[in-house]
């Protein structure tokens, strides 16, 4: 019994050990909040997303410094999708092709640039360049910029019967030449964090609503809810979380004028309902 506990005691204190090695970077000065939680002081975050990740002040940030993580990587890009792509100006190259054109938003003047601004290729990137960050949690927001469908998108019934047939962990199961749009690009990228990452708890967030009384976004939200569909049989064939922001965030059709800026994009106060729904699922409070 003694030796039960001694080991069990050692464990704890190496896990706390290695989640309170990780330092904030210089000059990332976070949010004013209470005391975080000790159950995720220190540990790593990782975040993928579009624009509604990437913003200074979105989400990701205020999670990361209400929940007082010591390891944070935000690898996301504004215009950003899941899948590759195949567009005019070229196919959606992986990341340290010979001639990669980089990863871009909207605005990049390389068109295969933007082309390459892909949930897929972003984790490629972050595997390649970061192997000494192995995060504890990871959140994957996408899903709000991808098209219904895609040239070369697999079928969702074909991948998640391959799926069953590989079991969960499946090498080879998907390369990236099947991660084409959202069915794809996801389940390429969730196969490849739960292989690359077995001990880290994995999130999937749904897309936030978007004010559908605004001309150009007035099927916006009729579409996402058809993508949600999507997105939550995979979370559910690969085992990981997924979390409905669209429903239960606090952003909806009765306060999108007054917490989005544009009608897609939240402000302080759409940010800080993100945030608050995202750290109640995370802390079960």
């Amino acid at each position: 019994m003694y030796r039960t506990a001694f080991i069990t005691a050692l464990l704890l204190a190496v896990s706390a050990a290695v989640c309170n090695s990780v330092e904030r970077p210089a000059g990332d000065r976070p949010f004013e909040t209470s005391a975080a939680p000790k159950e995720f002081s220190g540990c790593r975050l990782a975040v993928f997303g579009n624009s509604i990740t990437a913003a200074r002040n979105s989400w990701a940030f205020r999670v990361r410094d209400s929940l007082g993580f010591g390891g944070f990587y935000n690898g996301s890009v504004g215009s950003s999708v899941w899948g590759r792509r195949v567009r005019p100006e070229g196919v959606t190259q992986n990341y340290g092709d010979n001639g990669f054109a980089g990863i871009g938003n909207s605005s990049h003047p390389s068109l295969q640039a933007r082309t390459n601004n892909c949930a897929v290729v972003h984790i490629q990137k972050f595997l390649a360049e970061r192997p000494d960050f192995v995060p504890d949690i990871i959140i994957l927001s996408y899903g709000t910029n991808d098209r219904l469908t895609e040239e070369r998108e697999p079928d969702l019934k074909e991948v998640l019967k391959r799926k069953r047939k590989s079991g969960r962990h499946c090498d080879g199961y998907l390369s990236t030449d099947d991660a084409f749009g959202l069915t794809g690009g996801m389940a390429w990228c969730l196969q490849t964090l739960t292989e690359r990452f077995p001990e880290a708890r994995i999130i999937v967030l749904s897309p936030i609503q978007a004010n559908a009384g605004l001309e150009k976004y007035m099927d916006k939200n009729s579409g996402n809810l058809l993508k949600m569909r999507t997105m939550k049989k995979l979370c559910k064939a690969y085992g990981v979380e997924y979390v409905d922001c669209y429903h239960n965030c606090g952003i909806d059709a009765s306060n999108v004028e007054t917490v989005l800026l544009d009608g897609l994009h939240p402000n302080a106060a759409g940010q800080s309902l993100h945030a608050s729904y995202i750290i109640s699922r995370l802390t079960g409070r």
